[in-house]
């Protein structure tokens, strides 16, 4: 650099180059290049070192600065305004929800009308309660039964437990114990203990409030505990709490006396009897009103006909048997790999086939109603459980597993088989054995069972 005048005027006189005197590689860039080249460009003002001392001069700088200035601003608000414009177009495009979605598609609490601020693990848990759950028969201790039981279970049931912390916390431990058991994942187990703590604790405080009046919420928290520890396979557990729930309701004056319209005593009536199918205990409670009377035997087989006529089967062992002759006939009607239509399922739950047979599978251990049943009749209710579990309801599954089913058929059939008249019914034996041996099959074949009762009643 230099301050001598002379040498300035020396250099802003000399000729400009051509550009064609530029050697062939500048002239060859390449248009990237060449655009990168002239935005690096700079012209300075160099008319003289007298120019920079006239105020007209340096007002046309600062207007040629400002302009670029805001040159450069307006082309970024440009280029943010129609990003901004093209996804404002999607949003606009969108379709717009109605009241339904936005008030909870989701299936989440829009309103928080839920007794305790759920996360967002806990709304999966109640979506999973609520959606596989209630519908889902073998996967809870409720009757596996009816659309209507169902039904109830959405507007009563579930309306009812999000009312109270304790019985949310029931709920929640539902649903962790059945997805631990189907996913084996250990997260489920441990937090169905942390719920499950919770729900005691909710429990202790309740008796300690309530004393004597003891509240449907403390009978609904108890039950939820009841199912968890069938659920975890621990039978002196659900016996104690079953045994807590009978202490309770009797204190209340009696199963009528609960509420949520009938459907709490139904819950702990199936709790009662589910406790004394799989613990041997007595019932707390009759459950005769549950019963249906023959009152016809249109359906019955010639075989299962000829032992009601000689009045080897009671009424409410031949309604039964009457029910599953015609459901079986209906069945074996439908053409061969096709499958149970849904309306024929809807009817077969209809008539909780389940719910008669596990209080008459049950009754044995009730010394008021052991006089209305027969040896035959307990060992024929355990058969009926296997085939209606088979044939009537694929689906279906027992909740602590088949071991104990085949475990009670078989001391039936050994019992049955000491007695000095069961030649009388060898045949009838010969089938509750056949179900005894397809319950103990690794590999059961569902098309060898269907049907077979309908033998078996062409020949007993």
């Amino acid at each position: 650099m230099t301050n001598d005048p002379s040498r300035l005027s020396d250099r802003n006189s000399a000729a400009i180059i051509e550009t064609s005197h530029l050697p062939p590689a500048v002239t060859t860039l390449p248009s990237s290049l060449q655009q990168e080249t002239q935005t690096q460009l700079q012209f300075v003002n160099s008319a003289g070192p007298d120019s920079f001392r006239k105020s007209d001069t340096k007002r046309l700088i600062r207007a040629h600065a400002a302009r670029a200035a805001h040159s450069k601003i307006r082309r970024a608000r440009i280029v943010e305004y129609q990003q901004s414009k093209g996804s404002q177009d999607e949003v606009d495009d969108a379709p717009i929800p109605g009241p339904v979605t936005l008030l909870g598609s989701g299936r989440v609490d829009p309103f928080r009308a839920y007794a305790v601020n759920c996360t967002a693990f806990e709304h999966a848990l109640i979506d999973h309660y609520v959606q596989f759950l209630i519908p889902n028969p073998a996967s809870h201790f409720s009757p596996m039964g009816s659309s209507t039981h169902t039904s109830r279970m959405y507007s009563h049931w579930v309306s009812y437990t999000i009312t109270d912390p304790g019985m949310m916390n029931g709920l929640f431990l539902s649903a962790c114990r059945s997805l631990a058991n189907r996913t084996h994942d250990g997260i489920y187990a441990s937090q169905a203990l942390r719920y499950k703590g919770a729900c005691i604790r909710s429990v202790a405080k309740a008796i300690e409030e309530e004393g004597d009046h003891v509240s449907d919420s403390t009978v609904a928290k108890v039950l939820f505990l009841a199912s968890d520890e069938f659920h975890t396979g621990n039978l002196n557990g659900a016996k104690s709490h079953t045994k807590a729930i009978g202490d309770m309701v009797k204190m209340r004056g009696g199963v009528e006396t609960l509420g949520l319209e009938g459907l709490l005593q139904q819950l702990v009536l199936w709790n009662d009897r589910t406790s004394t199918f799989y613990s041997g205990t007595m019932p707390n409670f009759m459950h005769t009103g549950s019963c249906q009377r023959l009152t016809a035997v249109d359906h019955l087989t010639p075989g299962f006909l000829r032992y009601f006529d000689f009045s080897a089967l009671s009424f409410y062992v031949g309604a039964i048997l009457n029910d599953m002759c015609f459901f079986t006939k209906a069945i074996n009607s439908i053409p061969k790999g096709a499958g149970i239509p849904t309306e024929l399922v809807k009817r077969i739950n209809d008539k909780e086939l389940d719910v008669r047979l596990l209080i008459l599978s049950s009754d044995h251990r009730c010394p008021s109603a052991r006089r209305s049943y027969t040896q035959v009749e307990e060992c024929l209710a355990l058969a009926l459980m296997v085939y209606l579990s088979k044939v009537l309801s694929p689906s279906g599954n027992d909740i602590l597993g088949s071991e104990y089913l085949l475990e009670r058929l078989r001391d039936s059939l050994s019992t049955l088989r000491s007695h000095p008249t069961w030649q009388q019914g060898a045949d009838l034996m010969l089938w509750m054995t056949f179900m005894a041996s397809h319950r103990e099959l690794k590999h059961e074949r569902r098309g060898f069972c269907r049907g077979r009762i309908m033998d078996a009643g062409a020949t007993v």
